[in-house]
C-alpha cells in the first residue's frame, strides 16, 4: 500500500514491534521499498518541487533542524556534540552545489510526503500499510529520495539493527536501479538523527522519562553518521619503490574510496617520462589532469586517494587547495623507504612486467634527489 492511506491496524502489527520481537521483518522491508520506489518513481517533479534538494534549502533545513534543538542544549542533549554536528553538516554541504544539482538534474528530488517510520509501518497479510510521520519536518515535504530511506534506517539503528538499516538501502538502490553517494548518504542519516533528536527532546517534556536516553543517542548517532560521511582527500607520495601504490589501493579498498593514479594518467594523456625523470611540461601535465579529476570527484561528494609522488611542494599545494574548496578533509601520507629497498621492488616488478619500463633505477634516485621536504605529511615505512 502507498503512503498516505488513512487505514487502520492494530498496534502490534507495527514494524517496530515486530523487530523487537526478533520476527524476520526483511519480507516486509523489500515490500515497503517497492511502495517507496514506485512512489518515488510517480511523484511529482516541478522546479518548486526540484529546488528542496537544493543547497540553500538543505542549508535552510539544518538550520532551522538547529533552532528547534537550541532550547534543550546544555541541559537534555550536549551543546558540543550538536554545535560539532552542526559544523560537520555545514562542512559536507560547502562544495557539494554540483551533487546536489546532479541529484536534480537526474529526478532524485520528488513531491514527498511526510516521512517513513517504524511506528508507521504495519506488517499487514496483503502487504504494508504505510502512513505519514506528521511530527516531522513538515514544512520541507519535497525532498531528495534518500531522505525518505534515511528516515526507516535510522529507526532500525536505534533498534538495534542496524544490519536492517543496511539491507534497506541495498533493496532500495536495487529497486530503484541507482547508486547513491555514500557520503550523501551518511549526510541524511545525520539529518534524519538530528530531526528525531529534537522529538526525543520533545517527549521527554511531555514526561516520557525514556526519551533522555533515547534524545542522547540519536545525537550521537547524527555526529557519527555525518563524521563517516565526509569527503576526504588522501594524498599518497613518496619515491618510486617506496610503497605508495599498494598502500593508496589498501585505503581505497578498506574505506570504499577511488583511486587516483598518476602511473593511469600518464598512461592516458600518453606522456612518455624520459629514462632520468619527468621533465617539466609532461610532470604538469599529469598534474593537472590529477587534480582536474580530483576536484570533479570530490564536487559530486566522493572520497579519493591520490597515488602519485608529490615531490613538488607547488603540486602538492594546488591540489590542497582545490580539496580544502571542495569541503574535503586533506590527509597527507608520505610513504619511505631505503634506497636499497626501493631499486629492489623496482627491479622485481619490472621482471614481473617488462611493461613498467619508467620503474628506472634512475627515475627513484632523481625523484628522491628533488623531492620537496613535506612537513605535513605523516611519514609511513613500507
Amino acid at each position: 500500500m502507498t503512503a498516505g492511506t488513512t487505514r487502520r491496524a492494530p498496534g502490534e502489527l507495527q514494524l517496530w514491534r515486530r523487530v523487537a520481537a526478533g520476527d524476520d521483518v526483511r519480507p516486509t522491508l523489500r515490500a515497503v521499498v517497492r511502495d517507496l520506489a514506485t512512489f518515488h518513481e510517480k511523484a511529482r517533479r516541478a522546479p518548486a518541487i526540484t529546488s528542496a534538494g537544493g543547497l540553500d534549502t538543505l542549508d535552510s533545513m539544518w538550520n532551522q533542524a538547529y533552532d528547534r534543538l537550541s532550547p534543550y542544549l546544555g541541559s537534555l542533549v550536549d551543546a558540543e556534540t550538536a554545535d560539532h554536528t552542526y559544523a560537520l553538516a555545514a562542512r559536507y554541504l560547502n562544495g557539494r552545489g554540483l551533487l546536489l544539482a546532479q541529484r536534480i538534474r537526474d529526478g532524485f528530488v520528488v513531491a514527498g510526503h511526510d516521512g517513513v517510520t517504524a511506528d508507521g509501518i504495519y506488517c499487514l497479510d496483503d502487504g504494508p500499510l504505510i502512513l505519514g510521520a506528521t511530527e516531522l519536518d513538515s514544512r520541507f515535504p519535497d525532498a531528495d529520495v534518500l531522505l525518505d530511506v534515511a528516515g526507516l534506517m535510522v529507526d532500525l539503528e536505534q533498534m538495534g539493527r542496524a544490519d536492517l538499516a543496511r539491507d534497506l538501502l541495498r533493496y532500495y538502490s536495487d529497486c530503484s536501479d541507482a547508486n547513491h553517494p555514500a557520503t550523501l548518504v551518511e549526510h541524511y542519516l545525520g539529518y534524519s538523527a538530528f530531526g528525531r533528536c529534537r522529538i526525543a527532546c520533545t517527549r521527554h517534556d511531555q514526561g516520557d522519562a525514556r526519551a533522555c536516553d533515547e534524545a542522547l543517542r540519536l545525537l550521537r548517532s547524527a555526529a557519527a553518521h555525518l563524521e563517516r560521511g565526509q569527503v576526504t582527500a588522501v594524498f599518497v607520495g613518496g619515491a618510486p619503490g617506496t610503497g605508495k601504490t599498494s598502500l593508496a589501493h589498501e585505503l581505497a579498498a578498506a574505506f570504499g574510496w577511488s583511486v587516483l593514479s598518476s602511473d593511469l594518467v600518464r598512461r592516458q594523456v600518453s606522456v612518455e617520462p624520459p629514462s632520468d625523470g619527468f621533465d617539466d611540461a609532461a610532470t604538469a601535465a599529469v598534474y593537472s589532469e590529477l587534480s582536474r579529476r580530483e576536484d570533479r570527484l570530490l564536487h559530486f561528494g566522493q572520497s579519493v586517494v591520490l597515488d602519485a609522488s608529490w615531490e613538488d611542494r607547488s603540486n602538492r599545494n594546488a591540489a590542497k587547495v582545490l580539496a580544502l574548496r571542495a569541503g574535503a578533509t586533506v590527509v597527507e601520507l608520505q610513504c619511505t623507504a631505503p634506497a636499497d629497498v626501493a631499486l629492489r621492488r623496482l627491479a622485481d616488478r619490472e621482471r614481473r612486467d617488462p611493461s613498467e619500463r619508467h620503474l628506472d633505477p634512475q627515475l627513484t634516485t632523481a625523484v628522491r634527489e628533488r623531492f620537496h621536504a613535506w612537513p605535513s605529511a605523516v611519514a609511513v615505512s613500507a
